[in-house]
């Protein structure tokens, strides 16, 4: 076919271009379908003909093997009613900020799956800011759910990159679901318990700290070190209209987590009180490490006050026992109430 047609545009320009332009058209004519020949077979008629691409299933492993697996934790949450998370294995517990961090998800189909549901792992930083994801089939994207065998348990591996600009430290939790990729109008499939009820995408958590000779933010603060139980040590604080910025060390990971307690008293009677657990929930203290500040801000809502002079105290508890952690001056001495009298703030 492209040898006739050549022929036919070389006799055609013959006769309408003289001489010397009539070889020019030509070589260009001949170069043009001479590429059009060799390229149309290797752009669209091979990959036409071309093999369906060969899928790997991640590694399948037993039941039994899970229980013995070490850092496996059993999970059994379903997602709609064709798939079952048995657990998962974190690589590690606690990640530096910038670096690479992941997981192994355990999963058994409970039926043959009729669509290819895409995996998303969301990696959820402080306030819930998204700071690493993967979206993608499972098995790094080589083993869509409509191969998945009923019965058949599957360990896949899951690697996130988190922001290196995601604020530290904190707790990253991960969540993990599926959703139609060609339905995006719909929502994710339903997540529910062994019991059917419907829970939160969320599936496990680390520590997310920040790179160990990264600079410390330096803010103006009262130095005020008072020692409390369980190697907590707050170092200073500062005090501006409606925030309380506490700052906390520890010299040996606590061995639970602690709620702030945050007081106004006036003339011998507590009129307000702000309770809260450090950073509001994003950083426990069972995760504080050594060599790593805590910069703990606490709103304080004081617009329903009345102008006047009032006394400010925090301390730490037990939230389970409501016992508050003793607190002890470097001195040594005892803090009244295991209280420290922050000062005195003038509201006008």
């Amino acid at each position: 076919m492209l040898p006739a047609l050549v022929l036919l545009v070389v006799i055609g320009y013959r006769q309408l271009l003289p001489g010397k332009y009539f070889y020019l058209a030509a070589a260009l004519v001949g170069s043009f379908m001479a590429t059009m020949a060799f390229s149309i077979p290797l752009l669209y008629i091979a990959p036409t003909y071309a093999p369906a691409p060969t899928y790997a299933p991640p590694p399948i492993v037993q039941q039994a093997e899970l229980a013995e697996a070490t850092g496996f934790v059993p999970l059994h949450r379903f997602y709609g009613d064709e798939i079952e998370l048995l657990g998962y294995r974190l690589d590690a517990e606690e990640v530096v900020s910038g670096r690479g961090t992941g997981l192994s998800l355990y999963w058994r189909a409970l039926k043959p799956v009729d669509k290819n549901y895409t995996l998303f792992v969301h990696a959820l930083g402080r306030k819930g800011k998204k700071v690493g994801q993967y979206n993608g089939y499972p098995g790094s994207g080589n083993f869509p759910t409509t191969l998945w065998q009923p019965g058949q348990l599957y360990a896949d591996h899951v690697s996130l990159v988190i922001d290196p600009s995601a604020e530290t430290p904190t707790l990253l939790r991960l969540h993990v679901g599926f959703f139609d990729f060609n339905r995006p109008d719909l929502p994710p499939l339903p997540t529910t318990d062994e019991a059917g009820e419907p829970v939160s995408a969320f599936v496990a958590q680390q520590a997310l700290l920040p790179e160990p000779n990264e600079p410390v933010e330096i803010y103006e603060c009262t130095f005020f070190p008072v020692d409390f139980a369980d190697h907590i040590r707050l170092t200073c604080y500062d005090f501006d209209d409606d925030r309380l910025r506490l700052h906390w060390y520890v010299d040996a990971p606590p061995s639970q987590d602690y709620t702030v307690f945050i007081q106004l008293w006036q003339n011998g009677q507590q009129i307000a009180g702000f309770d809260g657990p450090p950073l509001e929930g994003d950083f426990p203290a069972s995760y504080w490490r050594p060599g790593i500040q805590v910069v703990d801000i606490h709103p304080l809502d004081l617009k329903q006050l009345d102008p006047g002079a009032y006394r400010l105290l925090a301390g730490l508890y037990n939230p389970q026992t409501g016992e508050r952690l003793s607190a002890r001056a470097l001195s040594g001495e005892a803090l009244p109430d295991n209280a420290l009298d922050l000062g005195e703030i003038i509201l006008r």
